[in-house]
């Protein structure tokens, strides 16, 4: 019993100086960590993927600049850069409500973070909903590049927030296009979907569910520049969330919709 116990003990002596030796894979934060963007923390993702932020690493995010109070955007994050093939994104905002659009984003903690690793170059695509108040808001970001040690923030998206008393207000803005949210929201089973546009252009409006099916086509022409309004009778489709579509040229936002029985 004796020796059993000494060949026991030094089995485990040599198998704890052999990981010691061993190299190691680490994968810090595989399903996201919220609290990482510029809006509360200096250290970004350096507590786990190296102390600085990386150059290479570069994060781009393109929507509007001016946006009307309580109504929802469509803003997309793209990163690229780093040395390896994953990375991941934390997403946060000063005052408005963040969704995600793409099925590999989730919220949390208010916030929007990865839930799974992302092959790099990433494109991220999520909804912006504007605070209620008229003033300013801003769209932070921090994003992992490819690599273990490569990531960067995002410049700050500043935003104006205005408060639309009118539609003559609504007419200006800085795309040329503009889709608010539809009214009322939720409904049973009528809705109302406004849009502005500056060019004559065709014009696309069409409504898809959950899964990415186009449910249907509410505008399929060219028009001219102006202010329409279309109607949606979902009559014969089932409860539940449902995203409706503008593309005007080269131009697309989405926004979301419920529909409550």
């Amino acid at each position: 019993m004796k020796a059993f116990r000494n060949c026991s003990s030094t089995l485990s002596y040599v198998v704890l100086v052999m990981s010691l030796f061993m190299p190691k894979t680490l994968s810090a934060y595989p399903n996201g960590v919220a609290s990482r963007t510029l809006k509360t923390s200096l250290s970004g993702c350096g507590s786990c993927h190296g102390s600085s932020a990386s150059s290479s690493v570069i994060v781009t995010i393109t929507g509007p600049d001016t946006v009307i109070a309580g109504q929802a955007y469509t803003y997309t994050i793209n990163v690229a850069g780093g040395s390896g093939t994953t990375g991941g994104i934390n997403i946060a905002t000063s005052r408005g409500q963040l969704d995600s659009i793409s099925t590999f984003l989730k919220r949390a903690s208010g916030e929007l973070v990865h839930k799974q690793k992302v092959a790099v170059p990433s494109t991220y695509q999520f909804l912006y909903t504007a605070p209620a108040s008229s003033g300013s808001d801003t769209i932070f970001a921090t994003a992992k590049g490819a690599g273990f040690n490569s990531w960067n923030w995002m410049p700050n998206k500043n935003l104006v927030v205005l408060l639309l008393t009118s539609v003559a207000e609504a007419k200006p803005f800085p795309t040329g296009y503009s889709l608010l949210q539809n009214f009322p929201n939720p409904f049973n089973p009528i809705t109302r979907i406004q849009y502005f546009i500056s060019q004559s252009k065709p014009v696309e409006l069409k409504i898809y569910d959950i899964n990415g099916h186009e449910i249907a086509k509410l505008v399929n022409e060219v028009q001219q520049p102006g202010d329409y309004t279309v109607e949606w009778d979902a009559n014969n489709v089932a409860s539940g969330m449902y995203f409706y579509r503008l593309t005007v040229g080269n131009y697309t936002e989405t926004k979301k919709m419920i529909l409550t029985r």
